[in-house]
């Protein structure tokens, strides 16, 4: 059975209270009881020391009159007094049962025939050096004890107004504890449920405050990573269905005739072209979920990282040249990097290919590689159409295009960029991405540790 915090909260902090408050009183009670006692004991005492003297000049000169004088302290004190002469036997007394001779100076707490507790002081009556007999006073333990009642009387009301005042305090501090829980349960249930705008309201400046503030950061990046999703998700289908949807118009037409073969061979051409864009977003996707996935480790090979780019700057050469575009190098003979080649070519070729699209006729793209200390630094810079200041956040978000109105215009998917920063983040480098403005070009920095 389930046993929620509150209920054991309440019963631990309850069982506190009475085990530590109510122990406490009762023990402090029986204290005040037994000090109570212990000082009338000692009162009784100094009475029966008194009585003692007086008996003795008592008895020396009106022996009868020694009736009367305990028959007065008798009831004075509500209890009983015996006189015994020097051989302890009963000379006079009050009591119709008396004691015996219990004690010959003292107090003494013991029970009479009818098993009623009886406080017993007794004094030595005493002439001179003379021992005449012994006085012994007995009163009933009920006595003192109905006097220090009222006494505890108000002890156990201050108990009882500290219980009641705990208890309000306890209740309070464990709703304070638990309704915050109770909302942040109720709150991940909603979220639960598909509702991922939740969160958790005015969370307090204490741990569990501390908590609702966690769970709301968390909440907030659950949201935008199911949005990333959704729109990943959308934008992926979109750009697989663009070309698939060319390969099928492509193929229907083939399919019904009466097209003469150079168009046949155009169509072939397209469709060619749409199966490699298709197999290029494919192979970007998967290496984006591999590395999204932790599955795709940093690579250990020596790679001639200025070799490479030499040679994947002569493949962008023709496409530069249709656009009659200015493709400038600037490198160094050789640079070792350790690394997977197919990451750094990766890196290279989509860089370098975003220049190349995003830069207009007649433009300017400039490659530099250069080693400073630890790194390899590859800059690609052009004066193409620039980036304006609210699309910069979004650059490098995946199938994110600058224009999108005219995504069609430019070939690419959004994923080059992404892929980039994911790979760089793998090896724990950095790129780098500034622009002026719309119209004044790009520079995409490349900083890459040497060694791993």
């Amino acid at each position: 059975m389930l046993i929620s915090l509150r209920s054991r909260l309440i019963t631990f902090y309850l069982a506190v209270l009475f085990i530590g408050f109510g122990g406490l009183t009762l023990w402090s009670s029986n204290q005040i009881i037994n000090s109570t006692i212990a000082d009338y004991g000692n009162l009784l005492q100094i009475q029966a020391l008194s009585l003692g003297s007086r008996l003795a000049e008592t008895l020396e000169y009106n022996p009868q009159g020694a009736d009367t004088v305990i028959q007065q302290v008798a009831d004075n004190l509500g209890g009983e007094v015996t006189l015994f002469n020097s051989a302890k036997a009963v000379q006079s007394t009050t009591a119709t049962d008396p004691f015996r001779l219990v004690s010959t100076t003292g107090y003494v707490i013991e029970s009479d025939a009818n098993n009623v507790r009886q406080i017993i002081a007794s004094a030595e009556v005493r002439d001179g050096d003379d021992l005449e007999g012994y006085i012994q006073i007995n009163v009933p333990r009920s006595i003192p004890a109905a006097n220090v009642r009222q006494r505890l009387i108000t002890f156990w009301s201050v108990f009882a107004a500290f219980t009641l005042l705990g208890i309000s305090a306890t209740l309070w501090l464990i709703t304070s504890m638990t309704q915050p829980l109770g909302d942040l349960q109720q709150t991940a249930l909603n979220m639960a449920a598909g509702d991922l705008s939740q969160r958790v309201e005015n969370p307090s400046q204490d741990e569990i405050g501390a908590v609702g503030q966690a769970f709301n950061t968390m909440a907030t990046q659950v949201e935008s990573i199911v949005a990333d999703q959704r729109a990943f998700a959308s934008n992926a289908s979109h750009e697989l269905r663009t070309p698939l949807t060319t390969i099928r118009l492509r193929t229907e037409m083939m399919i019904d005739g009466g097209l003469d073969e150079q168009t046949k061979e155009e169509f072939v051409e397209e469709i060619d072209s749409e199966v490699k864009r298709m197999s290029g977003l494919v192979d970007d996707l998967l290496l984006l979920s591999r590395i999204d996935a932790k599955r795709l480790s940093a690579g250990t090979e020596q790679v001639d990282a200025a070799r490479l780019l030499k040679k994947i700057f002569g493949e962008f050469e023709p496409q530069a040249a249709e656009k009659q575009i200015d493709l400038e190098l600037s490198t160094i003979d050789t640079l070792l990097l350790t690394a997977n080649l197919n990451h750094v070519e990766s890196v290279y070729r989509n860089i370098i290919s975003n220049g190349i699209k995003y830069t207009p006729t007649h433009g300017r793209v400039s490659v530099n590689l250069k080693q400073d200390g630890g790194q390899m630094i590859v800059t690609v810079a052009d004066n193409g159409e620039g980036i304006s200041s609210e699309d910069m956040p979004n650059i490098g978000k995946r199938f994110f295009r600058v224009d999108q109105a005219h995504s069609r215009a430019v070939a690419g998917t959004g994923l080059g960029l992404a892929l980039v920063m994911s790979i760089m983040q793998l090896y724990n480098g950095e790129m780098e991405i500034s622009s002026q403005g719309l119209g004044d070009g790009t520079t995409v920095d490349i900083r890459w540790p040497i060694s791993q």
